[in-house]
């Protein structure tokens, strides 16, 4: 089922019924930006499908830890941010147990925050960089590449000249994110067995704060398509 919001993108559901014959997923990603397969899939189905989006880069289990660092394993908000420091197109979740409890997901359209952004903004984003993981370097957090921009961004990991100009920036920017969450931002519900894929070129990502008592667990892949690699390269 598809369906368009007030923002203009289409929002994009597939049911357990139809999830195995669904023939395009990049198809989807490319145009409605995610895709939520609702149902108690199999973890094998997930692993099959995301093997078919392109090469797994790397996973990790979204579990809390106590006394870990990682914000993935605590129960604070993780704020609006997309995964392109692994340099990876796709980002997919798999719902092994869900609980119902606080810490739901949110999804923001890139598309409308750049909307929201003004020229010099823009502008002095290409000047602020964000660490990347694989390559252990710092790259722009706004980019383009074939016409098209898009973010490398994740507040913790960000590093710039601390002038003027450059704190404006990253204040309209992430009062652009936040204006777009309340506005048009997708609040979504995992249940155990629920499937999500996620373009990270055309959303952040982000969660509530989680229960104490959370017993949710979330495995994550990062999916690169072969010609991510060539873009990043250069831009």
């Amino acid at each position: 089922m598809a369906e368009r919001n007030a923002s203009g993108n289409e929002r994009v559901e597939i049911s357990p019924s139809n999830a195995r014959n669904a023939d395009s997923y990049i198809r989807i990603l490319d145009t409605a930006g995610y895709c939520l397969i609702r149902g108690q899939n199999s973890q094998h189905l997930f692993d099959a499908i995301c093997s078919e989006l392109g090469q797994i880069i790397d996973s990790s289990d979204v579990v809390l830890r106590e006394g870990s660092s990682r914000k993935i394993h605590n129960l604070y908000p993780i704020p609006a941010h997309n995964d392109c420091s692994y340099f990876a197109d796709f980002v997919a979740w798999y719902c092994a147990t869900g609980d119902g409890q606080a810490g739901a997901p949110f999804l923001v359209s890139v598309t409308n925050v750049l909307k929201r952004l003004g020229n010099a903004s823009i502008e002095s984003l290409s000047h602020i960089y964000c660490k990347t993981h694989e390559r252990n370097e710092y790259v722009p957090i706004l980019q383009e590449a074939a016409g098209e921009l898009f973010f490398f961004y994740t507040p913790w990991y960000t590093s710039f000249e601390p002038n003027k100009e450059n704190l404006r920036a990253v204040s309209d920017l992430n009062a652009a994110i936040e204006l777009e969450r309340r506005s048009f931002g997708k609040e979504l519900s995992l249940e155990t067995g629920n499937i999500l894929l996620v373009n990270d070129r055309k959303f952040f990502h982000g969660r509530d704060q989680l229960s104490a008592e959370t017993k949710r667990h979330l495995v994550r892949r990062w999916i690169r398509r072969n010609e991510f690699a060539m873009v990043c390269g250069d831009a």
